[in-house]
């Protein structure tokens, strides 16, 4: 995908052309899969909105909206779009989340202007044009795995992160061998 865009503004990203596919396989994970990415194997800006819809849909409840009993009835769920949404989700992330997850992928949300998922009312409050300067909430600290890949971050998020001295490594004595995600 080659996109633009003006200056550091997010909302003046846009969309080129699309990547043509180089495989016949899929990379990822299903649960994150785009419709149009399981039925043509392009990717585009619109198949990243659509992962943000499972994101923040998993960052809700605990779980991915489309799981199958087999990676093909997953498939077939977000091709259809089908999934249930828990009362518990707050009505303006239910409304995110559905905009997001929308099958046609040209009527996503923010897929014809980003600024338009970024004034949705879920994000009432957050300064996009400084949301990178601010300073999280709280402290953290990174498991050994985490430090290691740290080494593959971009170069400026890794001098950010030197330079705040924010991040603590953390060696998390249980073991991630053999756990698997169940979701």
């Amino acid at each position: 995908m080659k996109s633009t865009n003006s200056g550091n503004d997010p909302s003046k990203i846009s969309l080129i052309q699309q990547i043509p596919p180089q495989e016949e396989d899929i990379v990822g994970t299903e649960h994150y899969i785009s419709p149009e990415m399981i039925d043509t194997k392009q990717c585009g800006y619109s198949g990243d909105l659509w992962a943000l819809g499972v994101i923040i849909y998993r960052c809700f409840t605990g779980q991915v909206p489309f799981k199958g009993k087999n990676q093909e009835c997953t498939f077939d769920k977000i091709r259809k779009g089908l999934f249930e949404m828990p009362k518990a989700v707050p009505p303006l992330a239910q409304d995110l989340i559905r905009k997001l997850l929308t099958v046609n992928a040209e009527l996503r949300l923010g897929a014809a202007d980003l600024h338009d998922l970024m004034s949705h009312k879920f994000f009432d409050g957050i300064d996009f044009a400084t949301v990178h300067d601010l300073e999280p909430p709280e402290k953290f600290q990174l498991t050994k795995l985490q430090t290691i890949m740290v080494k593959y971050l971009p170069h400026n998020v890794q001098d950010t992160l030197k330079k705040q001295q924010k991040v603590k490594i953390a060696v998390d004595s249980r073991s991630n061998e053999g756990n698997c995600d169940t979701l």
